[in-house]
C-alpha cells in the first residue's frame, strides 16, 4: 500500500511539474546546442529583456499554486474552493505561457537552424522519457 502511495505520488509530481522547471537547466541546454559566446550574450539580453515580466509571475505561480495545494489537502472537501483556485492557477499559467512564447520566439532569432533542429529532437526525447516513466507507474499501481 505504501509503494501504491508513493508511486502515485511521483506520477502527479512528475505530471503536475510546472513548464519553467524544465528550463531550469537553460544554461546546459546551451551548451548542448553548441552555442557561440555571441549567442550566450544574446540569449542572456534577451531573458534580462523579460525578466520584469516574467518574474512577479512565476512568484504569483508559486502563491497560487501553493493556495491550490493548502485547499485539495484541507480536511473537508470544497470543490467550489479548489476548482476557483484551480481557475486562478490557469490564469497565471496561461500569462506565463504567453510570455514564454515571446522569449521563445526571440531566442529563436539567435539559434542556426541546425541548432533549432537539435533543441526540437532535446524536447522529443525529453517528452519520450516523462511518457516512458508515467508508463512504469501506472504499471506498477496495476500491478499492486
Amino acid at each position: 500500500m505504501k509503494t501504491k502511495i508513493l508511486i502515485v505520488a511521483a506520477a502527479l509530481a512528475v505530471a503536475s511539474l510546472p513548464a519553467q522547471a524544465a528550463e531550469g537547466r537553460f544554461a546546459e541546454r546551451l551548451a548542448e546546442l553548441g552555442v557561440t559566446e555571441q549567442q550566450k550574450t544574446d540569449a542572456k539580453a534577451i531573458l534580462r529583456q523579460h525578466q520584469p515580466t516574467v518574474e512577479p509571475l512565476i512568484k504569483q505561480l508559486v502563491s497560487e499554486r501553493r493556495a491550490l495545494r493548502d485547499k485539495i489537502r484541507a480536511e473537508q472537501v470544497d470543490e467550489s474552493g479548489i476548482r476557483a483556485q484551480s481557475a486562478k492557477v490557469a490564469v497565471v499559467e496561461a500569462d506565463l505561457a504567453v510570455q514564454r512564447a515571446h522569449i521563445a520566439h526571440d531566442l529563436r532569432a539567435v539559434l542556426t537552424p541546425e541548432q533549432m533542429k537539435k533543441l526540437h529532437d532535446m524536447q522529443v526525447d525529453v517528452d519520450s522519457r516523462i511518457d516512458d516513466l508515467l508508463s512504469r507507474f501506472a504499471k506498477r499501481i496495476a500491478e499492486d
